[in-house]
């Protein structure tokens, strides 16, 4: 799977160029991203030219876990709140 953007907002001191992040599917399940691309000239207001260009692969993708302790600032001395893993819902058959 395809997908194309920019970061916004840009600004007159701030530009982003267009990446193309390309997805694959991991475990039978998940899409994660597995090769991103840009190659563009950026134009500020001021005139200013800058050529980006970059290239980003991921791999070796492995199962993570991690579990969350909600603290209200207001009130650090109440009971925390501790979540579970979510447990992911079996793979799909083609």
């Amino acid at each position: 799977m395809k997908t194309k953007g920019k970061g916004v907002p840009e600004t007159k001191n701030n530009k982003f160029p267009t990446v193309e992040t390309y997805r694959e599917q991991i475990d039978g399940l998940y899409w994660f991203p597995t090769y991103s691309y840009a190659d563009e000239e950026l134009i500020f207001d001021s005139g200013e030219a800058l050529h980006v260009r970059m290239r980003v692969r991921y791999s070796d993708f492995v199962k993570a876990r991690a579990k969350v302790k909600i603290i209200e600032i207001e009130n650090p001395d109440a009971p925390t709140k501790e979540t579970k893993p979510a447990t992911p819902p079996p793979p799909r058959k083609p």
